[in-house]
């Protein structure tokens, strides 16, 4: 997957972000890439506040500055010396701490620094009805906001990406979305390839107003504009997954809404890695993710690799 040149890589001090670091590292490694891992620290300010931390607050100011400080230092320093064996490699690599509003900085430090991928952990989380919904708070905030690609990803330690899905959106073929779909084909095969992977490709198609039809038409009407829609969606998923033909293990056509059947795809097929456009139609500012993508995200239990079109341009500035 050699599109990726230059990686931010976000570190939780307060987690474990091993795993990250070695799936940042083998990536590094296989594409030459420069790498940036930034720690995440509140505002000194936030830290002063009196209620939860009384007792640090009655300290001077000075000493308050200074312990919050060495903190830091400590939490970069550990993170300097487990990228020590990289750099040995020759891999240019920076190790940075982060204060304040984390979509905000990160986003303002991508725009600054070119980033083309930013790399964060998640954690899996119960909701309130006991469905696991890893993809929460932090990630998709950034898939958002973010002007650049966002792998959001889960803990594997005992299996790799053994199967990957290519989500795509074939039946709307302006310029921009065709490219993003593009994308989407180069990035997944790329990593299939370098991952020896199983890659699905996936798409679900409908005709918009069917439920309001029935009934109101002959039957044998709507199931021609059926057939006649099904045969559009293929011949145009055809046209995007043709170049990639060779490394595609199964393409999957099915009728229905995205946002539901996808979900259950992923889990019937058990896989690693999610990948996928976030290509948003109403244009409005903050939700660049698309209301279809958000919904999928909100339901899924894997890794998410979201892709921005070209061109995007995000809300921060």
């Amino acid at each position: 997957m050699k599109r990726f040149k230059n990686i931010l890589v976000i570190v939780d001090w307060q987690k474990d972000y091993e795993l990250l670091l070695k799936r940042t590292f083998k990536l590094a490694r296989r594409n030459k890439s420069k790498l940036s891992l930034v720690e995440i620290f509140d505002k000194l300010e936030d830290v002063q506040r009196p209620s939860p931390l009384h007792s640090i607050h009655s300290l001077h100011s000075r000493q308050i500055r200074r312990i919050y400080s060495e903190g830091i230092d400590s939490e970069i320093n550990k993170l300097e010396l487990r990228t020590k064996s990289l750099r040995s490699e020759g891999v240019d690599i920076t190790v940075t701490p982060i204060q304040g509003n984390p979509v905000i900085e990160i986003s303002r430090k991508v725009m600054r620094d070119g980033h083309d991928l930013v790399m964060i952990g998640i954690e899996e989380k119960v909701d309130e009805d006991g469905v696991e919904n890893p993809l929460w708070g932090l990630p998709l905030r950034l898939m958002r906001k973010c002007p650049c690609a966002v792998w959001a990803m889960k803990p594997t330690p005992v299996r790799g990406l053994n199967r990957i899905v290519a989500a795509v959106s074939p039946g709307y073929e302006t310029d921009r979305v065709f490219l993003l779909n593009k994308k989407i084909m180069e990035l997944a095969s790329s990593l299939a390839e370098t991952e020896e992977s199983e890659l699905h490709v996936f798409h679900a198609w409908m005709l918009h107003g069917e439920a309001m039809l029935k009934g109101k038409i002959d039957n044998d009407v709507l199931e021609g504009w059926l057939s006649r829609e099904k045969a559009k969606s293929e011949e145009a998923l055809d046209r995007i997954i043709h170049p990639f033909e060779g490394k595609i293990t199964k393409r999957h056509l099915q009728k229905g809404v995205a946002d539901i059947l996808l979900p259950l795809f992923i889990k019937d097929v058990d896989a690693d890695l999610l990948v996928m456009g976030t290509l948003c139609r109403t244009g409005i500012t903050g939700f660049f993710i698309g209301n279809t993508a958000e919904k999928i995200l909100q339901k899924i239990n894997c890794s998410v690799l979201a892709i921005k079109p070209d061109g995007f341009v995000g809300p921060i500035k």
